[in-house]
């Protein structure tokens, strides 16, 4: 086992759900390794098949088992539950959220009436169908004079009217709680193009039931509704003995549903199974509905159950210099306790590092474009990477297609 701080030690308690507050740097993956393999060693009748470790991406997932592995490996004692637990590390679930309800779904499709083939789309092969379904609607919608169509085609072009359907199309989620709120739209236009997108709606499933296939939003829907079958959900509790969460500021409320059906239906935190780890700084999903002030709310849950549930802060930074961090501590305060919508508490990181460094500004106020913008950038860095020949340099934007240009 690796040195842990203070912190750390207090995370790795047993007997306990384990909320973690994670900055970046502050050695959380280190954590979470430690906390499966001890899960391991302290319960020999737990394998890992038993143990559900969920992260937010392949790679993450990647990283994750491969480094349970290699610390399993390499573990002082190596008991035998240590070491058979090592030969079955490559078939337990560590996984994405998507990764973990294609399994199920698979595994439960019979039951379900489904077949146990259907494929996942890909996020262009999802958009492909998804932009074929625009176009085939609107075509039929013309050829029948379809007067919703043609309130919308009277105020905006048709170009617009695709850009909205596409965008309709992403927040599918969204407008279907909306629906199910019984919400209305509030002008003439947005009913239009309600009616419009269940249309299209409509049909792009029709493509997807065609070609047997699910998109992302349809793995986490269907197994909510996989999961409301009792006998289904109880198997599903009984399997897993623990549930362990990477970057849990982002997850969804369809997702943070999931989870507690894995746990005990009629309380959540009374089986103590669950270890969330999440940083809210770093809440990058709300595209997809995570919501900003999951993590307070969830830290408060964990909070007034005291007696089946722990929160922990690690505060230390061992990535950054504390050039870097105290002007950011700075910044996060003022943003996330004074700019948002509700109160969140920020609390401040602890650089642990002997790096020097400096933090610089460099407000691009005349800028029309981004392409003026990105000149202005190269600009700015040219004479530092002439004068630094050797050193390399990391480039932070929103999207990855700013990075490239």
């Amino acid at each position: 086992m690796k040195q842990l701080t203070p912190s750390q030690k207090t995370a790795m308690k047993e007997n306990s759900n384990m909320l973690v507050e994670a900055g970046a740097g502050s050695g959380k993956t280190t954590l979470f390794v430690e906390r499966y393999c001890n899960i391991l060693i302290k319960n020999s009748h737990i394998a890992p098949e038993n143990i559900l470790a969920l992260t937010f991406t392949k790679k993450a997932a990647a990283e994750c088992r491969n480094r349970i592995y290699e610390q399993c490996l390499t573990h002082q004692t190596t008991p035998p539950c240590l070491t058979q637990a090592i030969e079955q590390l490559h078939n337990a679930p560590i996984t994405t959220f998507h990764g973990f309800c294609s399994l199920l779904l698979k595994e439960f499709a019979l039951s379900q009436e489904q077949s146990p083939y259907t494929s996942v789309l890909t996020e262009d092969a999802s958009l492909f169908l998804i932009n074929k379904a625009i176009k085939n609607t609107l075509s039929k919608l013309a050829l029948n004079k379809d007067p919703h169509l043609k309130h919308y085609l009277s105020e905006l072009p048709e170009h617009r009217l695709k850009q909205d359907l596409l965008h309709c199309h992403k927040q599918s989620s969204a407008i279907k709680t909306f629906l199910k709120n019984n919400h209305a739209p509030t002008t003439d236009i947005s009913h239009a193009l309600l009616e419009l997108y269940q249309h299209s709606h409509t049909l792009y499933t029709d493509l997807k039931h065609q070609q047997d296939v699910y998109d992302y939003d349809d793995l986490i829907h269907h197994t909510e509704d996989l999961l409301e079958n009792a006998t289904i959900q109880k198997k599903i509790q009984e399997r897993y003995c623990f549930l362990m969460i990477d970057e849990c500021q982002d997850t969804d409320p369809h997702q943070w549903n999931i989870l507690q059906k894995c746990c005990s239906l009629h309380n959540p935190l009374s089986d103590k199974k669950l270890f969330l780890v999440g940083d809210t700084k770093q809440c990058i999903y709300r595209f997809r509905g995570a919501e900003l002030g999951f993590f307070t709310s969830l830290s408060t849950t964990f909070k007034n159950n005291a007696a089946s549930s722990t929160c922990v802060t690690l505060t230390d930074n061992f990535r950054s210099s504390p050039d870097l961090i105290n002007p950011f501590n700075l910044l996060f305060k003022h943003l996330f306790e004074h700019s948002t919508n509700r109160l969140t508490p920020y609390t401040a990181l602890e650089a642990k590092t002997n790096l020097s460094g400096a933090l610089s500004g460099y407000f691009l106020k005349d800028t029309a474009q981004q392409t003026d913008e990105y000149a202005n950038i190269l600009k700015w860095l040219t004479p530092y990477l002439n004068n630094n020949p050797t050193k390399s340099i990391a480039v932070l934007a929103r999207e990855r297609r700013q990075c490239e240009a």
